[in-house]
C-alpha cells in the first residue's frame, strides 16, 4: 500500500500521533488492570511504529 501526504497532513498526523502516544503512556502508567495496560502497550507500539513511518515519507 502507498500512501502519500502534502507536508501540513504530515505534520498533522505526526501531531496526532505524539499526542495519542502521550495519553496511552499515561494509560499505561496508572492502569491497575494487566489486559487494559497490555492493549494500550500494544497501541502505543504501533502507533509509535507508525510515526517512524510517517516520519520517513518523501
Amino acid at each position: 500500500m502507498e500512501l502519500s501526504m502534502t507536508p501540513n497532513e504530515k505534520e498533522l498526523m505526526k501531531t496526532l500521533l505524539h499526542q495519542f502516544i502521550g495519553e496511552a503512556m499515561v494509560g499505561i502508567r496508572h492502569s491497575r488492570i494487566r489486559d487494559y495496560r497490555e492493549k494500550l502497550e500494544e497501541e502505543e507500539q504501533a502507533a509509535e511504529a507508525l510515526l517512524k513511518k510517517i516520519s520517513n515519507l518523501n
